[in-house]
């Protein structure tokens, strides 16, 4: 699977509505994960082994939970996620190292070298 940029344009930045803290403001407001206690707790994350700015990587299990889209005046879609099951791991995976056509046993498999899942 290809990862994209989910990165605003100059354009899109300017006419969202949406409230933005200054650190995230370059991205929609809906891409933000904030971990509480239970959660940090749940995944046994300790804050003092990040640093602001540094990498992760993030793999999620997530439901569809709302599909809405309406057309008065502008357009609107949304598509909404209920995460499941996470695992967040420091640093980036290997380039290449899944994608859709890896088969689940062998992505179970390098999830778990990897110390993912």
């Amino acid at each position: 699977m290809a990862l994209i940029d989910m990165k605003l344009t100059k354009k899109q930045a300017k006419k969202t509505n949406e409230p933005i803290a200054e650190s995230t403001q370059s991205y929609p407001y809906g891409l933000n994960i904030r971990l509480e206690k239970e959660g940090l707790d749940k995944l046994n994350l300790d804050l003092s082994d990040f640093k602001i700015g540094e990498k992760v990587t993030v793999l999620a299990i997530a439901e569809i939970s709302e599909i809405s889209q309406r057309e008065f005046g502008s357009s609107s879609k949304t598509l909404s996620l209920q995460i499941q099951k996470m695992g967040i791991k420091k640093g980036s995976t290997k380039k290449d190292s899944l994608d859709w056509d890896t088969s689940k046993r062998d992505a179970e498999k390098k999830l778990h070298e990897d110390g993912v899942i």
